[in-house]
């Protein structure tokens, strides 16, 4: 492993239509594997990385990006598109693979490690697959959700499964007179359903973006197209909308109906929300010039860009394919890098990790107007409590997230009557950063007016260990 701690290059770009100007963070490190070429990250509960790679490798490193350990989990698959680490320590990848069906088709793979990267069980779906597995990730009932596609009926397909990997069910979504149908992104939603952003693609009009929301048993709630250019990634936002990246960033409400979208010259890979409301976009410059990071505000204008190359020479092959924010309120970055090319193309690719320091000069985001919400202590070791007051009988929603965005735990839904209530919630040593949102809505609102007499309040809660 040889360590990029110097001879890289930063580059400005100016990008978007309304740009707030903020200087970018300095870059802490950035590390460099050659014997993996990986395709996604995320931050481990001990503050280290886990990176997942073509070749179904697994490469565990510790807070600084130093290599602890690297496994080989699948002598079938050929190549995996997520890593996410589950409740118990260990992690969850999925992608596909060559099987044999007469035909050379890929297959959904679903593949289960302990902490230290070893097997605990690999399961086979849809063994006629043109992409295998997109994404998977875990449930908040301990399974997992995985979307991808099935090329013998042209179907994008959503698949649950329980904590050891048993299918409970399946679906499959197509649309008329449409080629190839592929998912590539799931999350599990605030209410328990999902949504899974995927591709349409038509023999003479090239493809659509589409975003599909379902209910928890994988029944379709609602469905829309939008044109060429969305569709690599989705995350539910703070307001219960969604937001989509690709070659656009677009934004929704919580019906899909679109509310902004915004352009930046790049294909984004990765989208994440972040403390502030606004979002962190991973992708590529033009044809793999350079990995592309972008922070945006919450509509999507610009505060900052950073373009990262592994060299000055024009000759270089990066492109960013996974980033999120890290306990220390800075970003971790995947990508894969070739110093040089060959005949346009790379010649030596590798894995390089970036790791971007901490915002300075961005506030964190706040929606309230009026304290009724208190988490306790603050940092806080492995349990917090959460008092919050209640004025009129209405239903109350608590959740927590973590940096991500993504749900920790729903921590209250139901109808309360005035009053004060606390709730004292361990994280089970989990250390990071995470938000603790309180949303309150009256029983007897005016419904003409959705928002009206609604309250949300968001804290930020540190636990260290």
């Amino acid at each position: 492993m040889s360590k990029y701690n110097k001879g890289f290059w930063v580059i400005g770009l100016l990008v978007g239509g309304n740009c707030l100007f903020a200087a970018a963070p300095d870059t802490a490190w950035t590390r460099r594997f050659d014997e993996l070429v990986g395709t996604a990250v995320s931050q481990t509960r001990d503050g280290g990385y886990i990176i997942s790679s073509y070749g179904y490798k697994l490469l565990k490193t510790d807070s600084l990006g130093n290599k602890e350990w690297l496994k080989v989990i699948s002598e079938v698959g050929s190549y995996n598109h997520s890593i996410w680490q589950t409740q118990d320590g260990g992690y969850v990848v999925t992608g596909g693979g060559l099987v044999a069906t007469g035909y050379q088709d890929s297959s959904i793979v679903l593949i289960k490690t302990d902490a230290q990267g070893d097997v605990e069980w690999n399961k086979i779906f849809e063994e006629r697959s043109s992409g295998g597995g997109q994404c998977a990730q875990q449930t908040q009932d301990g399974g997992y959700i995985i979307t991808g596609d099935k090329n013998q009926e042209d179907s994008l397909v959503l698949i649950k499964t329980d904590s050891l990997g048993n299918k409970e069910w399946g679906k499959s979504f197509s649309r008329d007179n449409a080629g190839i149908v592929l998912g590539c992104w799931v999350q599990q939603s605030h209410d328990k359903g999902y949504i899974i952003t995927g591709r349409i693609y038509f023999d003479s009009s090239g493809y659509k973006g589409w975003l599909i929301k379902t209910d928890s048993l994988g029944n379709k709630e609602w469905d829309k197209t939008f044109g060429e250019g969305l569709g690599n990634c989705v995350q539910q936002t703070q307001d219960k909308g969604f937001i989509i990246v690709e070659h656009r960033l677009l934004k929704t409400d919580l019906l899909g109906n679109k509310e902004w979208d915004k352009s930046f010259g790049i294909e984004g890979y990765s989208v994440q929300q972040v403390a502030d409301s606004g979002y962190f976009i991973v992708g590529r410059w033009g044809f793999a010039d350079g990995i592309a990071i972008i922070r945006t505000d919450v509509s999507g204008d610009t505060l900052w860009t950073k373009i990262m190359r592994s060299s000055i020479s024009t000759n270089s092959w990066e492109i960013g394919y996974s980033g999120q924010p890290t306990s220390d309120g800075g970003y971790i970055i995947i990508g894969e890098s070739s110093p040089t090319r060959y005949n346009g193309f790379p010649y030596s690719l590798g894995t390089w990790l970036i790791k971007i320091e901490p915002e300075t000069g961005i506030e964190d985001r706040s929606q309230k107007t009026e304290d009724r919400l208190e988490v306790y202590p603050n940092p806080s070791g492995k349990s917090a409590t959460i008092r919050y007051s209640v004025q009129n009988t209405q239903d109350i929603s608590i959740q927590v997230y973590d940096a991500a965005g993504r749900i920790v735990e729903t921590l209250v839904s139901e109808k309360k009557e005035p009053g004060s209530y606390h709730i004292d919630f361990n994280f089970n040593g989990r250390k990071g950063i995470y938000f603790v949102e309180l949303e309150a809505v009256p029983i007897n609102r005016d419904f003409g007016s959705a928002s009206t007499g609604n309250y949300k309040e968001t804290k930020k809660l540190v636990l260290m260990k």
